[in-house]
């Protein structure tokens, strides 16, 4: 058998988009979250911070807001950015001078549609519970990478779904303990389009949380028929 592209403008899903790495950091002050090591201009980066509910919270310049919601005492927000060459070595997400806890992270992937990096999102909050139900998305296309990022009201730690890899588990750990907050991300690689499904993590303890679910959507390629 023989390959042959396609008539010009027909276009499949690339493979699934490759987790590249990732940082994570806690702080009380403003949060410096540095670049991935080996990021490359073209990779996409997706950002997880969690935070107490009553701060104020700004993202660094050039980072898109996927989302931003509050559950009990504690806020979290999920955006994404497309590498650019130049790009500085952190970002910083300030609070405005309130004072407070703060936990998150940075992944980067490659192979993801840079153009429209993300397909689908859905969040859902809990109050109180040890067990943390991220929500079901409509991926568009086959071959995605669907992200669950978690934020806990409290410094505790977090176990990921089955099936799903983790890239970061942080909690912050200054100040007094009813502020302290965790940031946890986990992802899966998809086979097919259509709804993912929920995915369930857990905590030792009970907690308020927000669960943020997104699916990056991979490059497109030129189709390939076979004779």
């Amino acid at each position: 058998a023989t390959d042959r592209v396609v008539s010009s403008g027909s276009q499949v899903a690339g493979p699934v988009p490759a987790f590249r790495a990732a940082a994570s950091q806690e702080s009380k002050s403003n949060l410096v979250i540095n670049k991935p090591t080996g990021t490359v201009a073209g990779d996409v980066l997706v950002a997880q911070v969690t935070t107490n509910a009553t701060r104020p919270l700004t993202a660094p310049t050039g980072w898109t807001l996927v989302n931003l919601t509050t559950s009990g005492i504690i806020k979290s927000g999920v955006w994404y950015r497309v590498v650019q060459s130049g790009d500085p070595a952190s970002w910083t997400w300030s609070f405005s001078g309130v004072t407070g806890q703060a936990a998150g992270g940075i992944a980067a992937y490659t192979g993801v549609d840079p153009a429209s990096p993300v397909d689908g999102w859905a969040v859902s909050t809990g109050l109180a519970s040890s067990s943390h139900q991220a929500p079901s998305v409509t991926a568009s296309t086959v071959n995605g990478r669907l992200l669950v990022l978690v934020g806990l009201s409290t410094q505790t730690s977090a176990v990921p779904a089955a099936g799903m890899t983790e890239r970061w588990d942080k909690a912050s750990n200054s100040l007094l303990a009813p502020d302290r907050v965790t940031s946890e991300t986990a992802d899966q690689g998809l086979v097919s389009s259509g709804a993912t499904g929920t995915r369930t993590g857990t905590s030792p303890v009970a907690v308020a949380s927000v669960r943020h679910s997104l699916v990056l959507k991979p490059l497109t390629q030129s189709g390939v028929t076979r004779y």
